[in-house]
């Protein structure tokens, strides 16, 4: 009996070792083989070194890290684009969570390339740190980012500024934001005229300008539409009476949605 236990208690010191061993086997090597140090963390967000004498502007490692408006649950992250060999100091990766009387860690990630799904919340503004501890612990180097996740309301209502145009008149459109997150939205635009009991887009033979414009909750944009298309030599033709609709697209910044916006018209002779 005697043997028995004393069989026992040697098998379970045994494993109780190979576990150990195993923990601890497993966090020494994470993360490209970078030494675990019990390195501090800031309780709250620091903002980045004025220098960056680790990552870049001069440095030695390039990075990108997440920032911006975020739509819930989108994956954030953080990564080094240049690892250097053999470094044996920390590097890690902090989510911060701003709550009422300051900030709440949510994630941390001791290696070069770490990633984190957001929360469902929503009205949240998330910091992302980035710590470069040395051998001895001292901070050496940071990157800090903000990531916000609005309310997803995606709401927007298109106007022209009259429902019937005389041919080859110039309407007046303007998009404004119903919602409570950023629009972004451009000058293309499609037309349609309604034929036999269908919708037919017009070939237009329009190029449209490229660049992006910001529309804040409550604030509105304008823009001038000719109603006329164009011809191979460029030279442009009245649109034909008849009842006609405007298309246009706007992304919302923050969320995953599009939304296209409709408005019927009409031109008379």
């Amino acid at each position: 009996m005697v043997t028995m236990k004393r069989t026992i208690y040697i098998a379970l010191l045994l494993l109780i070792i190979a576990s150990t061993y195993l923990i601890i086997s497993s966090k020494d090597t994470q993360g490209y083989n970078q030494k675990i140090l019990p390195c501090e963390i800031p309780p709250e967000p620091l903002r980045p070194a004025s220098n960056h004498s680790f990552f870049c502007c001069p440095g030695k490692v390039g990075y990108w890290i997440s920032a911006g408006y975020k739509p819930p649950r989108k994956i954030v992250g953080f990564e080094a684009q240049d690892v250097p060999p053999n470094y044996n100091g920390t590097v890690i990766f902090v989510i911060y969570k701003k709550i009422k009387d300051g900030w709440k860690i949510l994630y941390t990630e001791n290696d070069w390339h770490a990633e984190f799904i957001l929360p469902p919340d929503q009205n949240v503004t998330y910091a992302l740190s980035v710590y470069v501890f040395d051998e001895n612990c001292s901070l050496i180097d940071s990157l800090y980012s903000t990531v916000f996740v609005p309310i997803q309301d995606f709401r927007a209502e298109m106007h022209l500024n009259k429902e019937i145009y005389n041919s080859g008149e110039t309407a007046t459109l303007t998009v404004k934001n119903i919602g409570k997150v950023p629009i972004l939205l451009g000058n293309p635009y499609e037309i349609y005229r309604f034929e036999n009991g269908s919708w037919k887009k017009v070939k237009l033979g329009m190029a449209f300008t490229l660049e992006g414009h910001e529309l804040m909750p409550g604030k509105s944009w304008t823009q001038e539409i000719r109603l006329v298309y164009l011809d191979g030599d460029w030279n442009p033709h009245p649109l034909s009476p008849g009842k006609y609709k405007i298309v246009k697209n706007v992304m919302g910044i923050g969320v995953e949605e599009t939304l296209t916006l409709e408005l019927e018209f009409e031109i008379k002779g």
